[in-house]
């Protein structure tokens, strides 16, 4: 059981109610949220809530909201998931729950740390893709089963430098 979090855009294009409760997720991943891309080919961008891990599919007939959980299993495999976790992952995700996406009231994603947290990401790191490549390290983290800040490459050459420094 997981809830999928999707825009007005993609409600409008794949025509399913919003549930007006939630429930909370049973799955390793949690919670997901779409969006519809009206590219050429159209396309539906999936972004995991916890690891931030996107996702493209194409739009098609076929209901992507029903096809999303068999169609994840692929990349899971071809980055190295572990097939016992894909397969009660995916297992997991065969109950889903629509929610709408909302706006955030003003000064909430604030709050919630997220925006500061990649401004000073980018501020310290020098570039641009370092967001990116630490939110990829703490996606690997978690599909190998492991801890996604405790065993991030990035955060342990961070723990490692602060600890010279605090000994010298």
């Amino acid at each position: 059981m997981y809830t999928l979090h999707c825009t007005k855009k993609l409600l409008d294009r794949v025509r399913v109610p919003a549930a007006s409760s939630l429930r909370p997720p049973t799955t390793v991943l949690g919670n997901w949220y779409a969006t519809a891309l009206f590219w050429k080919p159209q396309v539906a961008l999936f972004v995991n809530e916890r690891t931030l891990l996107p996702m493209l599919m194409r739009l098609a007939p076929v209901s992507v909201i029903q096809r999303f959980p068999s169609e994840l299993a692929t990349p899971l495999a071809r980055h190295g998931g572990n097939q016992a976790f894909i397969a009660t992952e995916v297992a997991g995700m065969s109950e889903v729950s629509i929610a709408k996406t909302a706006k955030p009231e003003r000064g909430r994603h604030d709050e919630r740390g997220v925006v500061p947290e990649k401004r000073s990401l980018t501020d310290t790191s020098g570039t641009r893709l370092f967001p990116l490549a630490h939110g990829l390290s703490r996606s690997w983290q978690l599909i190998r089963g492991r801890g996604s800040y405790w065993n991030n490459h990035f955060e342990v050459q961070a723990r490692r430098l602060s600890s010279c420094a605090t000994q010298r």
